[in-house]
């Protein structure tokens, strides 16, 4: 199991300052959807349907957002041949 831990880009987590509200989260677009979209195509390509993400405090107290890729084969799927392509492309 790989324990490199992968950040979710343009994510920012809070602290609420209300009890009912679980917790604050703050996207910087200018990170984030660059992030999304790239993330979007690699878990396309290895047919994955779900990105996970984990909210998580540090060891200092602070939360943060965490891609959660236990159990996610990155390696992307081969590509098989159509029946239909008679030139086997």
């Amino acid at each position: 199991m790989e324990n490199d831990k992968e950040f979710a880009q343009g994510i920012y987590v809070g602290t609420p300052k209300q009890d009912f509200i679980l917790f604050e989260l703050g996207l910087k677009l200018e990170e984030f959807l660059p992030w999304i979209k790239q993330k979007a195509e690699e878990y396309q390509a290895s047919g994955d349907a779900y990105l996970n993400i984990q909210f998580k405090n540090s060891r200092a107290g602070k939360p943060y957002a965490e891609v959660n890729n236990y159990g996610r084969d990155k390696t992307p799927p081969t590509p098989t041949a159509d029946i239909n392509d008679p030139f086997g492309g």
